[in-house]
């Protein structure tokens, strides 16, 4: 196959010469000559050689190549769509009607605060100073993780070691050591603990 596209802006049609040389069944002739052409996306990348390239030459910059690439072409052809999504979306939003809208909106503000003074308390009753004396063996603690409630556990101890994030600073770590109720299959990893996780609703479960 061979042949000349047409210019953009100033073709209105390309010509193309398909040469056969087998034989060639009805369907894939006609797939060839009047099917959809397969999608010519732009892999234009501006590279940082490129851009010292760019910067030897006088009177041509990195912004001028991307404004001239068909790779920005291709995205300022898309733009009607978009806009067009956009404005189909606000249409959907504007035509949804929710009964008792104001009371809904008002108790999510208040779940929201609920959350926010939640964490507030958290962070003040997790401090060491408040924490450490309230750690004592065969203390009951519930124990949440990762989005996954263990249920209650027993403190066995505790030990106090560096935080990795910061190991030259003052901020320290506790770890507790306690016995927990595990599923079958998470109790066979206990060294990643993000991997750790309850047993299902109808496990026995292991005890770690």
């Amino acid at each position: 196959m061979s042949g000349r596209a047409g210019r953009r802006g100033k073709d209105d049609r390309g010509l193309v010469i398909l040469m056969v040389d087998q034989q060639m069944g009805q369907d894939v002739a006609k797939q060839i000559i009047k099917g959809a052409p397969d999608p010519l996306n732009s892999q234009f990348r501006l590279t940082y050689n490129m851009v010292l390239n760019l910067l030897r030459v006088e009177g041509i910059n990195p912004e001028f190549m991307l404004e001239n690439s068909f790779y920005q072409f291709q995205n300022y052809d898309a733009l009607p769509q978009l806009y067009g999504n956009v404005e189909r979306k606000k249409e959907e939003l504007s035509a949804y009607k929710i009964d008792k809208e104001t009371e809904i909106s008002g108790y999510y503000q208040m779940e929201k605060q609920i959350n926010v003074l939640k964490e507030a308390v958290k962070e003040v009753v997790t401090k060491p100073k408040y924490l450490v004396p309230f750690l004592q063996a065969g203390r009951l603690l519930h124990i949440v993780s990762n989005g996954k409630d263990f249920g209650w556990a027993a403190l066995l101890d505790f030990h106090k070691k560096a935080n990795p994030v910061d190991p030259l600073g003052l901020d320290v770590m506790y770890v507790l050591d306690v016995l927990i109720l595990l599923s079958t299959e998470s109790a066979k990893n206990l060294s990643d603990i993000t991997q750790m996780g309850p047993p299902n609703a109808n496990e026995k479960g292991v005890v770690e």
